[in-house]
């Protein structure tokens, strides 16, 4: 009743040009999609050697994001050793709190690990396997005893820890770290 007849139809026949747009597109989309999915599958081994570039993490994530994708392929036993410490808690996960900068927690991470040449752990992965486990993104922390903001995670059993709790544990868990 809101529009007259022929402002209806023109409306009507824009909003079916549209749907057909979308509907050509998506099936252009999903068969480049495929076309690229095979494409990396046959490519593993330079995906393995290109894991860290954060174009090749992104395709790879877009075409395959079933998780059972070539880059955790590609970490394969470090990735398993970092799920493995972050559930059992062990080593720098022990308190259940981390930090930022998380490129420089990776660092530390790597003596515990044998990897092969070339290999590391990139924060992505650290964060891909945090969420894995269940730990929170607390976001940038400060209390009156700290100023300074700091990104922390936490495990799920520390969801009902204030602040300055969580605070203090990194901090804590640095100055280990440190000493």
């Amino acid at each position: 009743d809101f529009l007259i007849p022929e402002v209806f139809n023109r409306v009507n026949n824009y909003l079916l040009q549209v749907l057909q747009k979308f509907l050509d597109e998506g099936v252009v989309a999903h068969s480049s999609i495929n076309s690229l999915r095979e494409l990396l599958l046959k490519n593993e081994d330079v995906i393995r050697q290109l894991n860290s570039h954060d174009f090749i993490k992104s395709l790879v994530h877009l075409v395959m994001p079933d998780r059972a994708s070539l880059l955790d392929r590609a970490m394969g036993r470090p990735t398993t050793l970092l799920l493995d410490m972050i559930r059992n808690r062990e080593g720098p996960f022990e308190r259940g709190v981390i930090s930022a900068p998380f490129h420089a927690f990776c660092a530390d991470l790597h003596p515990l690990f044998n990897l092969a040449p070339g290999q590391r752990i990139y924060p992505a992965h650290l964060l891909d396997a945090l969420l894995q486990c269940n730990w929170l993104d607390c976001g940038r922390v400060t209390s009156a005893e700290f100023s300074t903001r700091r990104h922390v995670y936490c495990a799920p059993e520390l969801i009902h820890a204030s602040k300055s709790e969580l605070r203090r544990m990194v901090e804590d868990a640095i100055n280990m770290r440190g000493a």
